[in-house]
């Protein structure tokens, strides 16, 4: 054990900490004031347990159309062709439309309204389910409930990256994504217990009492959202369980990672996303990590493939960490992504090719092949723009400083430590 004064990056002030030499994991950074770990883990019990949660049963929604298709749906329905792809494909149709409009919207209404107000609406999407009587009728269903459901994915990584530091995001996102894989796993779980149990009662089908349950278990989660979701970081109003002094922290947090409040939003916004190389070369990274049809039929230890997902998303934080842009390059992460499994699943991996689906794999095989040599050309454009910042910064500061060299040596030095590599 050593103990050293250390200064907490992006506050100021001093406090006295005992770090070991060898430690492994760190929650927080050493060095990180009691004030700021106190506002971390504020966050972490309010906005990161909301994140966990919605996320849980949005997969756990998604997740119950192909658990009830194998709970009598098909039998029922007279469903005997390729209609549960084509039940997914049209989700994703919806959901690829919804993800962009709503993560704007997400900048100008209250997330804490927003977000469980769509859970809410695709949340008795779901219920209306339990009364369908033909594919056509789960179709138009499943498109509606893909579009709003798009609020969720994007929405909560926006709001991790809008209330948490660089360094911090990665744990986060890495949190509520197994959330997610989680609902994936116990949803085969409840859809026993449900059948074994409710088939039959009142006269409905156990596949059908699957979507009412789905609405029962969302409504405790809304009150939740609109008591702990916080009001957005610009705002001028706090939310209940945060003291202003934490508020104020929290944006010199968000400032020591130079993150730029959000902008007004116009067409110039979008022509800089188009045009800068974050939008394509980070969502590329994400749309062809491995084929989503190909990770569902192959072995367990495809699903490690999960883990690069918080590694992408923070990293597209902090090279998008200005302005609005951020809004727009997060939410097409996965409506690209989406975009490239709807077809995917048609072409390479139908429901008809089971349980080889040795076309899938092959094409999978192929895709994780180009995936690994794409990284480096995402290093090789982030180092760049990093190189252009940084000589931004001393020409500015050149011109700020009458040419001061002592001001432009030290803004070099700067430069040059910035440069060094990729935050990961």
């Amino acid at each position: 054990m050593t103990s050293r004064e250390v200064a907490s990056e992006g506050t100021g002030s001093q406090t006295s900490i005992e770090t070991k030499s060898n430690t492994f994991f760190w929650w927080t950074r050493p060095g990180t004031s009691q004030e700021e770990v106190k506002l971390v883990r504020k966050l972490d019990l309010c906005l990161l347990t909301y994140c966990c949660l919605s996320f849980f049963c949005k997969d756990l929604d998604r997740n119950n159309v192909s658990n009830a298709y194998m709970s009598g749906m098909k039998e029922d329905l007279g469903l005997h062709g390729n209609e549960l792809n084509w039940f997914t494909t049209y989700y994703q149709i919806g959901y690829i439309i919804g993800q962009i409009p709503s993560n704007i919207l997400l900048t100008k209404i209250s997330p804490r309204y927003y977000l469980p107000g769509a859970e809410f609406i695709w949340s008795l999407l779901v219920l209306f389910l339990y009364k369908v009587k033909s594919a056509e009728q789960i179709y138009v269903m499943r498109f509606f409930i893909g579009m709003v459901e798009a609020t969720c994915w994007p929405g909560l990584h926006f709001m991790v990256g809008s209330w948490y530091r660089n360094h911090e995001i990665n744990k986060r996102t890495g949190i509520f994504t197994a959330s997610g894989i989680a609902a994936t796993m116990f949803s085969g779980y409840i859809r026993s217990g449900i059948y074994t149990s409710m088939n039959g009662a009142l006269g409905l089908a156990g596949w059908r009492w699957l979507f009412i349950t789905d609405f029962v278990i969302s409504l405790p989660l809304l009150v939740f959202g609109v008591v702990f979701i916080p009001n957005p970081i610009t705002s001028k109003a706090k939310s209940w369980w945060m003291t202003y002094r934490e508020k104020e922290l929290a944006i010199e947090r968000l400032a020591t990672d130079k993150r730029a409040p959000l902008g007004k939003l116009d067409l110039t916004i979008f022509k800089r996303v188009l045009g800068r190389w974050r939008f394509w070369i980070m969502a590329i990274l994400v749309a062809w990590f491995v084929p989503t049809g190909a990770k569902y039929f192959a072995f367990w230890i495809a699903g490690t493939i999960q883990a690069t997902i918080p590694i992408v998303v923070s990293w597209t934080h902090e090279v998008c960490s200005r302005d609005a842009e951020r809004a727009i390059v997060v939410a097409s992460l996965n409506s690209i992504g989406v975009a490239q499994g709807t077809w995917w699943n048609q072409v390479f991996v139908k429901t008809t090719s089971a349980p080889r689906f040795k076309l899938g794999y092959r094409a999978g095989l192929a895709v994780a092949i180009v995936m690994t040599a794409w990284l480096p050309v995402v290093e090789f454009f982030d180092r760049r723009q990093k190189n252009k910042e940084a000589l931004e910064e001393v020409v500015g500061d050149v011109n700020g400083n009458d040419g001061s060299s002592q001001g432009s040596l030290n803004h070099v030095e700067k430069g040059c430590v910035r440069t060094t590599g990729v935050e990961m």
